[in-house]
This record gives C-alpha cells, structure tokens and sequence, in this order.
C-alpha cells in the first residue's frame, strides 16, 4: 500500500529547514535514494530510520503552503506532502514576538539579534524580548 507521510509543516522562506518525515504507515528502506520534490527545487533526503527520512527544505520567495513529494529512486514515494512557508523578517523583537501570522513559528535569536525559526535558531532562544535602556 501507499505509505501514509507526516512531517512538521512549516518553516522559514529562508530554507534549511531540517524537516522530519515519519511514516506512518509504511516504512523507509536503507536503500536507493530519497528526495523531497518542491516545486522550486529537490533536496536529498537522510535515511534515519525504516520509520524516518529528513530532508532540509529549500528556500521560496512565497510565503503559504506547498506541496512537495517525497521521492525514492525519481519515483513518487506516498502522496504528496504540505508544507507552508513563513517570512520571519522582522528588525526587533517586539515586531518579531508581535506578527500575528508568524506568532508561533517566529522567535528572537539571541545569537546574533534576528528574527527566525526556533529549527533557525536552535539554541539562544527567548519566548521574552530583552529589555532595553531607553532615553
């Protein structure tokens, strides 16, 4: 049967997003080639399991869902999968914790002071914005 794919849905227009595909029905083999078929690019996919294959995502110049397809040799491998893609530009924190549309996949990174996904960020983080000596 058709394997049934699961992945975390949204990232960054930025790409490098690490995205996480579990099969939910079905399984991955440690053989052959995966990739994940966006409609602007294809990426190689990581075999990590016979449950879980990652795949980064690349980067769109759209924000919004896409589907992309898990491939496996150039073949279509399950059915095709959505993702959606979110602007986290932001030039402070309070804008960037504010952004009703990007609330939950938007943060402040520490390092480096910018806006971006906690998968971006991956550590330094706050859910809070630093406070700032003003005039």
């Amino acid at each position: 049967s058709c394997p049934d794919l699961a992945t975390n849905t949204s990232g960054s227009t930025a790409g490098r997003t690490n995205i996480s595909i579990v099969a939910r029905q079905g399984f991955f083999l440690n053989s052959g080639v995966y990739q994940c078929q966006f409609p602007n690019a294809t990426t190689n996919a990581t075999w990590k399991n016979t449950m879980s294959i990652t795949c980064p995502s690349p980067s769109s110049n759209i924000t919004g869902s896409v589907f992309f397809q898990v491939l496996n040799n150039n073949s279509p491998y399950g059915k095709p999968v959505e993702y959606k893609y979110y602007n986290c530009r932001a030039s402070t924190c309070a804008l960037c914790m504010s952004d009703p549309l990007n609330k939950i996949e938007c943060t402040w990174c520490l390092a480096g002071n910018t806006c971006g996904t906690s998968w971006q960020c991956l550590t330094n983080t706050t859910s809070v914005c630093p406070l700032l000596n003003s005039i």
